[in-house]
């Protein structure tokens, strides 16, 4: 059900609308729909939570060894090929970089993948088209659009907006303690959304 008092309307009202960015710090003085905006990002770099989840097909092209990251792209969970099944990640720090003398990568079927920058990166290059799905934590929309912030997580949400709208009025006391306030809530949703993943047996 979508939440009746924390919509995009209300929070980016004036200050005498209970509920709006203005009324909670006390101050008419806030661009409200910047606070909200930094604070949808400041949250998804951090939270890991089922509605974030997304999947994407894709194609990864003969003769090559990357392919850009999906748009909104947050973190991976998996990658599955057609045809060969699940594909182990590996950090960028334990990735093998195994070239010849002229500083290519064999071709082949990749052993594995990583993500570096924008662009998934396989650990050959590929001798054949290969597609597959791949599973990742993404952006959702923004507030302004739809947003699960606002039903599950209001609390959260409302930190960090007010940590935001906090650093608007130069208010590095209340930024701090909002920013902390959010940073625990947020620990607390990623523990329960890993401990729904790999706790239990469904």
């Amino acid at each position: 059900m979508a939440s009746t008092t924390m919509t995009y309307g209300i929070l980016t009202s004036g200050k005498s609308t209970p509920g709006s960015v203005k009324w909670m710090v006390g101050h008419e003085l806030i661009y409200a729909e910047q606070a909200i905006a930094e604070a949808e990002a400041w949250i998804y770099e951090r939270l890991r939570v089922r509605e974030m989840q997304e999947e994407a097909a894709l194609t990864f092209s003969a003769a090559t060894s990357t392919k850009a990251l999906p748009t909104g792209f947050q973190q991976p969970i998996r990658l599955m090929i057609d045809g060969y099944g699940k594909l182990p990640y590996r950090r960028e720090d334990d990735f093998p970089n195994i070239t010849d003398s002229d500083g290519e990568l064999p071709s082949g079927t990749p052993s594995c993948w990583t993500v570096l920058g924008s662009n998934i990166v396989f650990d050959t290059k590929l001798n054949e088209e290969l597609t597959g799905r791949l599973w990742f934590y993404g952006t959702p929309a923004a507030l302004a659009t739809t947003n699960f912030l606002t039903d599950r997580f209001p609390t959260l949400f409302r930190h960090a907006i007010l940590a935001r709208a906090y650093a608007h009025r130069n208010r590095a006391d209340m930024l701090a303690t909002e920013e902390l306030l959010a940073e625990k809530a947020i620990s607390v949703a990623n523990a329960i959304n890993d401990d729904m993943r790999y706790g239990q047996e469904l």
